[in-house]
């Protein structure tokens, strides 16, 4: 289940960035997921916060795109190495690349983790928008998730 996965994953990844449509993205992940975007703090963690996690990541680009390079497949769980190039919504140019965990449970995303340099993305460390953060990474974690201005 794991190749046919991959390959979906990545096929939704590059029709998002391209056409900016959340709905099959989201289609992948099963109720009640978590995702994590190292090195930010907190998570995403529901629905509603995984919405959040990728209407931020669309936002911060005017143009993305994303290649994928090595594939590791286990029973319920895919590693996916990645570069990603484009230009931020400020004009920078931006190229940058990461690994990419995700859990699977009954043929959904349950946990998703990516690492990437934050400084290379063009995106920083960033914490989520004050108003934002309980819904976006729940309220056990809403205590340490503060926000900062961007510096530019």
């Amino acid at each position: 289940m794991s190749t046919e996965f991959s390959n979906q994953f990545s096929e939704v990844l590059r029709t998002l960035e391209r056409e900016r449509d959340l709905e099959p993205v989201l289609a992948l992940f099963a109720e009640g997921a978590t995702l994590r975007r190292i090195p930010r703090a907190g998570s995403y963690h529901g629905e509603r916060g995984i919405q959040h996690f990728w209407e931020e990541y669309l936002d911060a680009f005017s143009s993305i795109s994303t290649e994928f390079g090595k594939v590791i497949e286990l029973n319920e769980a895919v590693v996916l190495e990645w570069r990603s190039q484009g230009t931020t919504k400020h004009g920078k140019e931006v190229e940058y690349e990461g690994c990419t965990v995700l859990e699977l449970s009954d043929g959904k995303i349950s946990a998703f983790r990516t690492y990437y340099d934050a400084a290379a993305s063009g995106m920083g460390a960033a914490t989520l928008p004050d108003e934002q953060t309980e819904a976006a990474v729940g309220p056990a974690t809403a205590a340490v998730v503060k926000p900062v201005q961007e510096v530019g």
